[in-house]
């Protein structure tokens, strides 16, 4: 082991001539890697972001119930019915003022479309924070009891996000594996070539007495920085696509319960930087013995 340590400095004086030695090539597949793992970082992201948005509506289910017009003074009876109610975590009663408030914060700078009218346009109501697994039999009692008009809740729109999760996810898994056969035919063949380029000195460096593992380290540094160089451009990339992304995401669509970006990015960062470079390793460990075999199996069956 502290032979090989001695040699840090050859080895990568070796890769770093390995890449060199095939440089246009070698950027094109190293810009073509990056766009694979950005496409897979997006994946993540967009099926952590769904992941996300379910769990949050699921936190917030809330059902909100309206009374019928000659019902609102019944609102007292209504609240505390809904309060007996199995499966009902909290009912909370929203006056015309808090309703009115809620609006305004909803809307911010269109929230001056509520001055144009002369009273409050919006009327009392009661928010109910529920159980999901128990919403449907909520609802269905609450509809039940006298002077409930219409009862509102996001069921339906929460099972949409969930299936948009559940098909982000499985996206995502084909899309990594697809990367990874994709990176492996790519390093596999750039290791495959960077060998027969060098194969002279490699025959030179075996009747010197180098062992296959002295001989092999430089490819296998090779592919993994190469691919961990790969991952640190997609990662570059990403960050400012996610940021983008938030932004518009935050002025369009400002109450969408989102990841947090401060903890997204570095998740996203450290996952393809570990992925890239585990990856890189895998396939040089296994691309580098296979080419090294066939090579002395040929010249075996040449004499």
């Amino acid at each position: 082991m502290k032979k090989y340590l001695k040699n840090t400095g050859y080895f990568l004086k070796e890769t770093l001539l390995l890449f060199k030695g095939q440089l246009a090539g070698n950027l094109v597949s190293l810009i073509g890697t990056a766009l694979l793992l950005m496409l897979l970082g997006l994946m993540l992201t967009g099926s952590g972001a769904a992941k996300e948005l379910t769990e949050g509506l699921k936190e917030e289910a809330e059902i909100n119930v309206y009374p019928s017009d000659g019902a609102f003074k019944d609102m007292d009876f209504i609240l505390k019915s809904i309060q007996h109610t199995q499966g009902v975590r909290k009912a909370t009663l929203i006056d015309k003022e808090e309703a009115y408030k809620r609006m305004g914060a909803l809307l911010k700078e269109d929230a001056a479309i509520l001055d144009v009218f002369e009273k409050n346009p919006l009327e009392p109501f009661i928010e109910v924070n529920v159980s999901l697994k128990d919403s449907k039999g909520v609802v269905e009692h609450i509809k039940a009891i006298p002077g409930v008009d219409y009862v509102r809740d996001n069921e339906e729109i929460l099972m949409r996000i969930k299936g948009i999760s559940d098909f982000t996810g499985k996206i995502s898994l084909f899309v990594l594996m697809a990367v990874s056969i994709t990176t492996f035919i790519i390093l596999s063949h750039m290791i495959r070539q960077g060998i027969y380029k060098n194969r002279e000195q490699i025959k030179t460096l075996r009747l010197l007495g180098a062992s296959e593992v002295f001989i092999g380290i430089p490819y296998v540094l090779y592919g993994v920085l190469f691919n961990l160089a790969g991952g640190i451009l997609a990662s570059l990339v990403l960050k400012e696509v996610i940021s983008s992304i938030y932004a518009s995401m935050n002025l369009d669509i400002p109450f969408l319960p989102l990841p947090d970006k401060e903890m997204l990015i570095p998740y996203i960062r450290t996952v393809l930087l570990g992925y890239s470079a585990v990856l890189g390793l895998i396939v040089s460990l296994t691309g580098v013995p296979s080419v090294a075999d066939k090579r002395r199996g040929r010249r075996k069956k040449g004499r």
